[in-house]
């Protein structure tokens, strides 16, 4: 699978230069190739041309990691997870899931655009030094310094150092090349004679053959002639000249080039250009109507005013499917609107638009997400996550703190189910640095949050502090009061307080009753199952889950409906009535899989081997299996590890294959002990029936060798086992 960007255009005059970066990939002797070139040399353009070469050698993918909407180091490594699709759990850093997904593959990162996040260098490095097959192609302005590194040297196109040669011989130069082919593209008629030779390669020279400067003055060149065009970019040019001392290269060229293209748009045109600066990432064409709306101006322009911007390359269409299409500006030309924006004295005003229509978004997202639009949601949030971010750090230094608070705690379901923990964490807890300033009736859902996604990542001390304070700020707003009660109930069962838990649970119930709120009632009502079970009050735990299907079933929600089936037969499994348990797995596995819910498809997987080798049927049971524990590593959930291998254990020893049972009870029992856990009563149950029965087949001396063996055993070796023992 590859994930990279497609373009309509066609690369010119770089056959040499993409020859030369394929053999250095193809020799496979550097982990980490950075294209090193100043800003508008084409770097990213070649390393993708580059890569569609070689992509079939990636056998696991290819992955274009865009980092020009990132200005803060610290987010890298998210954005590189979320390329890949990995997340965050709460038993496993963010670097670790990239790594544990990464080693073993042949795939190809490229990170883009490097040079503003440089410090995240050395998370780069760890994932060189703790990877063995995966390869790195940056593109950056500078080297990054890592002893791993291969600097490949990107040149500018080009040019000719004599202005008298033919026009034939002018087009073997790629940046006289590159400049006929884009003239072409706007003034089909034109073609390159010698009298107008003189003055292209005058552009061409004076652009010092960058390769964006020259798509750009021919994007704007409409009816005028190269020598028209050369005498405009010689005046902006000498312009530039005394703007740019002492700022980056990008200031010497393009600053210049981009003053010349902005002065030849129309003033609405200029006003559009400006504001989509606000924007990080690209935006939709929802997000520019309504910071239109709320400015209170009219929209009528934009449309056109779009259409323009594109058709001069100052603006890049771009379309997902299933989403909205969204306009993205390359950095270069971002930079340069916002400092237009700058200019206009509108960028407060502009930014604090733009901020609060993505708090607008977040509270439509927050009552979406977990529904039947959930996907949909999802996917909108991710496309927009530069955008919330830039929102949330804007109002954190412009002490807009109901905005920041807003912001963050509203997409707590977003930040975990798509596992950005730490960050979502991290952003909570800065907005509530600032509650001092907000509005109670703000602060309290928000402290409600921090709550959540401390729970998330088992911080159950923290989270019920968060709780305790928000609980002690008066409220008219029950829902908000019963969640709040209810995300208690679960700190204290995680900590094993099953009583006050289940008095939490009955006091949020009680209020969702009165509110009739069918899903809330619902999901708490399977939280109160939950404490039944570790009880070992089985009947009434299945007239909760029973309460909680009939409830479910009419919306048809599979994220709602997945929990009461995933616990209803774990119930039946308990009691070993497999024959009722298989139908509720196997219902629970079909909406896992259509909702791609990985999480939840290990759980059904597990659960299915468990009820299927109770009934003796093994192959199916093993395969399972084997699948639920690839799932497990791939995401090094450590507690789904550990039951699975003492799923695999009780399947091995019912199929008379007591040395395969006994080591992977040897893991299983070091991995318990390893994590720390506390038994349950099933965990007692299950493991005096292992012990017993081993014990019997093997001996305590022989089961105590191979417990022993089993310890040393890796999740790799279990699923060997399994493959090889049935």
């Amino acid at each position: 699978m590859h994930h990279l960007p497609q373009y309509s255009t066609r690369l010119i005059g770089r056959n040499r230069v993409v020859a030369a970066l394929v053999a250095l990939f193809q020799e496979q002797a550097h982990r980490l190739v950075s294209l090193i070139g100043a800003s508008g040399t084409g770097k990213t353009r070649l390393g993708l041309e580059a890569t569609e070469t070689i992509r079939d050698s990636f056998t696991d993918g290819c992955y274009f990691i865009n980092l020009a909407p990132v200005d803060d180091a610290v987010f890298v490594l998210p954005t590189i997870a979320h390329t890949l699709g990995v997340h965050e759990t709460a038993n496993q850093s963010l670097l670790d899931s990239v790594v544990n997904f990464l080693r073993g593959k042949r795939v190809l990162l490229i990170l883009d655009n490097f040079e503003q996040v440089k410090r995240a260098a050395d998370e780069l490095k760890l994932l060189i030094e703790r990877t063995d097959q995966a390869q790195f192609m940056v593109t950056s302005q500078v080297a990054l310094g890592l002893a791993a590194e291969y600097e490949f040297s990107v040149p500018p196109l080009e040019v000719p150092e004599q202005s008298n040669l033919p026009s034939n011989q002018l087009l073997e130069y790629s940046a006289i090349a590159l400049f006929v082919d884009r003239m072409q593209a706007i003034q089909p008629r034109f073609v390159l004679t010698d009298t107008q030779a003189k003055a292209v390669v005058e552009i061409c020279r004076l652009l010092h053959g960058l390769p964006l400067a020259i798509e750009l003055i021919a994007a704007h060149s409409s009816a005028l002639s190269p020598t028209d065009l050369l005498l405009l970019v010689r005046n902006y040019l000498a312009l530039g000249r005394g703007a740019a001392i002492a700022k980056p290269a990008r200031h010497h060229v393009l600053y210049p080039v981009l003053d010349w293209c902005f002065s030849r748009l129309s003033a609405p045109q200029q006003t559009l250009f400006s504001r989509l600066g606000a924007f990080i990432g690209g935006c939709s064409n929802d997000a520019v109507m309504a910071l239109y709306q709320t400015v209170g101006e009219f929209a009528t322009a934009v449309d056109p005013g779009i259409t323009s911007l594109k058709q001069k390359h100052l603006l890049l269409e771009e379309t997902m499917p299933g989403q909205q299409s969204r306009y993205i500006m390359l950095d270069a030309v971002r930079e340069y609107a916002h400092q237009r924006l700058r200019k206009r004295k509108e960028a407060h005003q502009i930014d604090l638009y733009h901020a609060q229509y993505y708090r607008d978004l977040s509270i439509t997202a927050k009552a979406e997400l977990g529904g039947p639009k959930h996907e949909y949601w999802t996917n909108r949030l991710l496309s927009e996550i530069h955008n919330i971010r830039s929102a949330i750090q804007w109002a954190l230094s412009h002490n807009e703190a109901n905005l920041a608070l807003q912001l963050s705690s509203n997409l707590v379901m977003f930040w975990v189910r798509q596992g950005y923990l730490t960050e979502g964490r991290r952003w909570i807890t800065a907005a509530l640095e600032h509650q001092a300033k907000a509005d109670p009736i703000i602060v309290r859902p928000a402290l409600g949050a921090a709550a959540g996604m401390a729970w998330s990542q088992s911080c159950y001390q923290e989270a019920k502090q968060y709780l305790e304070a928000a609980l002690t700020i008066e409220s008219t707003n029950q829902a908000e009061t019963a969640r709040l009660l209810n995300t208690m109930g679960l700190v204290l069962y995680e900590q094993g307080l099953h009583q006050p838990a289940s008095d939490y649970f009955e006091q949020a119930l009680a209020i969702y009753r009165t509110l009739d709120d069918q899903t809330m009632l619902g999901i708490t009502l399977n939280n109160l199952g939950l404490v039944e079970i570790d009880r070992g009050n089985l009947a009434a735990a299945r007239y909760i889950y029973a309460e909680v299907l009939a409830l479910f079933r009419p919306a048809n929600n599979p994220f709602n409906l997945t929990m009461p089936l995933s616990n209803l037969a774990l119930i039946e499994i308990l009691e070993y009535r497999y024959a009722e348990a298989e139908p509720l797995l196997e219902e629970g596995l079909a909406l896992c899989r259509d909702n791609r819910d990985y999480n939840g498809l290990g759980y059904f997987l597990t659960n299915l081997a468990a009820c299927l080798g109770g009934q003796g049927r093994f192959e199916r049971a093993r395969d399972c299996l084997v699948e639920a524990l690839i799932l497990r590593k791939n995401a090094q959930a450590k507690i789904g590890m550990l039951v699975g291998a003492k799923t695999a254990s009780e399947i091995l020893l019912k199929a008379g294959l007591a040395e395969a049972a006994a080591l992977a009870w040897g893991y299983a029992s070091a991995l318990f002990s390893e994590l720390q856990l506390t038994p349950l009563w099933y965990d007692e149950r299950q493991q005096t029936m292992l012990e017993t029965e081993l014990s019997t087949m093997l001996g305590n001396e022989h089961l105590a060798s191979l417990k022993q063996t089993g310890t040393s055993k890796t999740i790799d070796d279990i699923i060997s086992l399994i493959q090889t023992a049935i």
